[in-house]
């Protein structure tokens, strides 16, 4: 008799413990932040598997100090319970800076409890030169943590590149011949805005079955007011060149910059004198240019 009451007590007080435990977790969970990211095309389109392969996260407490970094593989951006990045952490509203696909840019060392967003660098080594950058995608904003069951919040990215699509005709005679945009963004810091330190930039260009040369570059995003050149050369020397920044300012209303999806179709045609610029496949606005030195 006694064995069976101690028994169905043991039962009740686990049962109790459980309940008070349920309970608990269901009305006062622990602070918890999960985010959502995903990229939406120009059509509307979800379009993140095509456009993500990983991303890092930079987490801000909510002094605005540097608190954890964390990477992500595609397989764990698609999942639909979202992101798990804080859990258990002090309510208050923190900021988290996503950029993904970073390969070839490098970030600014942070330091936690000291680091700011302002502190947060990406980039390429100024006056650098190098065949493309990252296909960027970005994202920053603040989200307030508290008790309660976490509610996924859902984070649109952005692109911070331009992607070029070179087509060369005429120049497969010239010995090394290359395409060189100078004077692009090294970079951004953590609020998106692109770095003032200069980069170069000289895609691997290789001949298709029409005998043109052709090649893609992925180039930061620049502001009005930049100054980006356009430079042909063959064996160093400088063939043509042209400010390619320019360029798109005077012809805004053609090519739309602001669009989420912006690629610049380039087609250049060498002949013995001039070199003819199209850009965007458009013949009325083509450009040009003496060969310097003939």
């Amino acid at each position: 008799m006694n064995r069976i009451l101690y028994f169905l007590s043991g039962a009740l007080l686990f049962g109790s413990c459980s309940l008070s435990e349920t309970t608990d977790m269901s009305i006062n969970a622990r602070p918890r932040l999960v985010v959502n990211y995903e990229y939406v095309d120009d059509l509307g389109k979800i379009t993140t598997a095509q456009e993500m392969a990983w991303t890092d996260l930079f987490v801000f407490d909510p002094e605005d100090r540097f608190l954890l970094q964390r990477h992500f593989a595609l397989a764990d951006i698609k999942a639909e319970k979202g992101i798990t990045l804080l859990e258990g952490v002090p309510e208050g509203r923190y900021r988290v800076v996503c950029f993904a696909n970073v390969d070839k840019n490098e970030f600014s060392p942070l330091i936690p409890g000291l680091s700011t967003p302002d502190n947060l660098r990406l980039g390429f080594s100024s006056g650098e030169t190098t065949v493309s950058s990252d296909p960027l995608l970005y994202h920053s904003d603040h989200y307030m943590v508290h008790r309660g069951d976490p509610i996924i919040r859902s984070a649109r990215l952005d692109k911070l590149f331009y992607r070029l699509d070179i087509q060369v005709a005429g120049a497969t005679k010239i010995r090394d011949f290359s395409v060189q945009f100078s004077g692009a963004p090294s970079g951004f810091d953590g609020m998106g805005n692109p770095l003032s330190d200069p980069v170069s930039f000289i895609p691997k260009l290789h001949s298709n079955m029409n005998g043109m040369l052709v090649g893609s570059l992925d180039i930061p995003k620049f502001e009005n007011g930049s100054h980006v050149m356009m430079t042909l050369s063959s064996e160093g020397r400088v063939l043509s060149k042209m400010s390619f920044s320019d360029y798109l300012d005077e012809n805004g209303e053609r090519i739309d910059l602001s669009a989420r999806d912006v690629v610049i179709p380039v087609s250049i045609s060498v002949e013995s004198s001039q070199v003819t610029v199209v850009v965007d496949d458009w013949e009325e606005g083509a450009v040009q240019l003496p060969i310097l030195g003939v």
